[in-house]
């Protein structure tokens, strides 16, 4: 690697870790690109070779974060398995946990969670509806329970620094969303079956 491409490499990721640990403070609204330069020990003229304003930053950040997560569910779509799909998105959240701790505390961005979720949700109904025989709408109203769920105990283990390993959480998120999930559908697939046989034998 040339001497000039360390140190961009070095430039942006001191420019990110100073945009983050003033994140944890205020909103990026409020935050300046001479704030970001003197916490990165950085001119301005270096900033503004790299980035327009914070906010530029700070998508980039989310961005790169979002394409982590996207590849961990693309990997897994083809075959469906909670287990495995919660232990690779831990793995990308406990690789980022910089990031997740700002986009997940009060500073963060709720249209960029928004639009994870928004992503994760399409991958959920594709899979729920095809594989698992959930009714669309049925899956929608799942979907947003689980995930609203899994979102806050995720960001309980981040913002509190829990201790936990990362096997365990995943693992721990898992089997509850499970579950959940089990004890919907089973009943559900009762019922269809019930019904399905009454239609049968009044035939």
């Amino acid at each position: 690697m040339r001497e000039s491409d360390r140190r961009v490499r070095y430039t942006k990721m001191v420019l990110r870790e100073s945009l983050l640990s003033i994140l944890q403070e205020k909103p990026v609204s409020r935050i300046s690109v001479t704030e970001v330069c003197q916490a990165a020990g950085l001119n301005r003229g270096t900033f503004y070779a790299h980035y327009a304003d914070p906010y530029e930053l700070l998508t980039r950040i989310e961005n790169d974060l979002y394409q982590d997560l996207e590849d961990a569910l693309a990997k897994d779509v083809a075959c469906w398995d909670i287990d495995t799909l919660l232990s690779d998105i831990m793995v990308v959240l406990d690789r980022n946990r910089d990031v997740c701790r700002v986009i997940l505390g009060d500073n963060g961005s709720s249209q960029f969670l928004s639009r994870v979720l928004d992503m994760a949700r399409e991958f959920f109904m594709r899979t729920w509806t095809c594989k698992k025989g959930a009714p669309e709408g049925t899956a929608d109203y799942i979907y947003r329970y689980l995930s609203a769920g899994s979102v806050d105990v995720i960001r309980f283990w981040l913002l509190n620094e829990d201790k936990r390993p990362l096997g365990d959480m995943a693992h721990t998120i898992s089997s509850i969303c499970k579950s959940i999930i089990t004890a919907y559908l089973e009943p559900a697939q009762k019922n269809r079956n019930a019904r399905e046989e009454n239609e049968g034998s009044e035939n």
